[in-house]
């Protein structure tokens, strides 16, 4: 089975906002891709703010499907324009 379309992603970065440890904001761009490789346009770029939370897993299946604990509870973003 085939895709239809590929996106590929390139995080610019990801900063905390105002020295917090839990508020951070980030930018990206996605570029997205036929089945053959054409380009489907030009890249999109994003910016978001986000809320982060720290809760250690405290059983095994938890530390299968999020061992690091790291969830986010807050999130905000935006397809730059320009």
């Amino acid at each position: 089975m085939g895709y239809r379309r590929r996106v590929a992603v390139a995080v610019s970065y990801v900063s905390p906002i105002g020295g917090s440890q839990r508020e951070y904001e980030a930018e990206w761009a996605e570029d997205a891709h036929d089945s053959t490789g054409k380009s489907l346009g030009p890249a999109t770029r994003y910016h978001a703010h986000f809320t982060v939370t720290l809760t250690p897993p405290t059983d095994e299946p938890a530390i299968y499907a999020n061992p690091a604990g790291l969830f986010i509870t807050d999130l905000d973003w935006t397809a730059k324009t320009h």
